[in-house]
C-alpha cells in the first residue's frame, strides 16, 4: 500500500489572475453603483454562477493536498515492502495526469510571455528573475524521459547566454539543482538559492518574483504593460543594470527602456525567427557527444 504526500507549487499564474479577477471585480463593483439599470449589470453574476453549479470542476484526491493558488508538483511516496515486516521504500514520482499537464501547460506558457517580455523591455535582473521562474516549473513538470533535468539545466544556460548574462561557475559538488527546485514550495525560494552561486553578478540582485503578480511591486520595477510601452527614459534606480535587448546589448546607448515603435520591431523580428520543426535535428549537426559538449563548452573547455 502506498502512502503518499503533494509538495504543493505557489503559480505565478494563478496569483496573476486573483489580481486580475479582484481588480475587475472592483471596477465592476463601481460601475454598477453608477449604473443606471441594475439589471442588466447582473446578467453576467448569474451567467457565471450557472457554469460553476454545472459540474465542470470536478474535485480529484489530490485536491486536499493542494491549497489554492497551488498546482501540483511532485509526490513523495512511502511503499511497504511486501513479505518484509516494517520495510518501506521511498520514491519520488511525477504524476502525468490530463489535469496536471494543463495547469503546467498554462504556466509554462506563461513564463515563457513573461520572459519574452523581460527579453524585449527589461533589465538583466528580471530576466534572470523571468528564465529562473520558468526553469523552476519546468524541474517539477520533468515528465518525458530521463535526462529532463540535464535538458532543463543546458536550457538555463543557453537562456542566460541568449541575454548576455554567460553563466561561468560550474555545479557545485555534491549539488543537484533540480532537486533544489522539486524541494521548494515557492520559486522564490529556488531564485534564492541559486543567488547565492549560479546568477551572475551583473544580474544581482534578481528581481523579486512577486512583482510579476504584485502590481505594486510591478509598478516599482517598471513591470506593467504601459511602463514596458513607454517612451525611452533613463534608467530610475541608481546602480540598477542597463536594459538588454534580445542579443544582450543595450537598447540604445542612453535611454533606459525601448520606444514602442522599437519594441514592435522587436516582437516582429521574433516572431518572424523559423519555425521549429524546419530547423535541423540535433543528430545532423552534432553527431557526438564529444561534438555537443564541445560546441556547448568551446573546444578547449578543461575539466572542472
Amino acid at each position: 500500500q502506498d502512502s503518499w504526500v503533494v509538495v504543493p507549487l505557489f503559480s505565478i499564474l494563478k496569483a496573476q489572475q486573483q489580481q486580475q479577477q479582484a481588480n475587475g471585480t472592483s471596477s465592476s463593483s463601481n460601475s454598477r453603483s453608477s449604473s443606471p439599470n441594475p439589471t442588466s449589470s447582473s446578467t453576467p453574476a448569474s451567467s457565471s454562477s450557472s457554469k460553476s453549479s454545472s459540474g465542470v470542476g470536478r474535485k480529484r484526491i489530490t485536491d486536499a493536498m493542494v491549497p489554492p493558488g497551488c498546482v501540483e508538483g511532485t509526490r513523495l511516496t512511502l511503499v511497504k515492502v511486501p513479505n518484509q515486516p516494517d520495510a518501506v521504500e521511498f520514491s519520488i514520482r511525477t504524476p502525468v495526469t490530463p489535469p496536471r499537464w494543463k495547469e503546467f501547460d498554462a504556466e509554462l506558457e506563461a513564463c515563457w510571455d513573461r520572459l519574452i517580455t523581460a527579453m524585449l523591455t527589461g533589465t538583466k535582473n528580471t530576466i534572470a528573475a523571468a528564465i529562473c521562474a520558468y526553469t523552476y516549473y519546468w524541474y517539477n513538470f520533468m515528465p518525458l524521459a530521463r535526462g529532463t533535468a540535464a535538458v532543463g539545466y543546458t536550457t538555463m544556460l543557453g537562456l542566460f547566454w541568449a541575454a548576455g548574462i554567460p553563466i561561468t561557475t560550474p555545479i557545485p559538488t555534491d549539488y543537484q539543482v533540480d532537486w533544489e527546485a522539486i524541494l521548494a514550495k515557492h520559486p522564490q525560494q529556488f531564485v534564492d538559492r541559486l543567488q547565492e552561486w549560479f546568477i551572475p553578478e551583473p544580474a544581482k540582485p534578481v528581481t523579486p518574483l512577486a512583482a510579476f503578480y504584485t502590481p505594486d511591486l510591478a509598478a516599482a520595477q517598471d513591470l506593467t504593460p504601459a511602463a514596458a510601452a513607454a517612451d525611452p527614459t533613463p534608467a530610475a534606480a541608481a546602480g540598477s543594470s542597463p536594459p538588454v535587448s534580445p542579443r544582450g546589448g543595450s537598447s540604445d546607448g542612453s535611454s533606459g527602456k525601448l520606444s514602442k515603435s522599437d519594441h514592435a520591431a522587436l516582437v516582429a523580428a521574433a516572431r518572424a525567427l523559423p519555425d521549429v520543426e524546419i530547423l535541423p535535428a540535433v543528430n545532423d549537426v552534432l553527431g557526438t557527444i564529444r561534438q555537443r559538449l564541445n560546441a556547448l563548452n568551446g573546444a578547449d573547455a578543461k575539466p572542472v
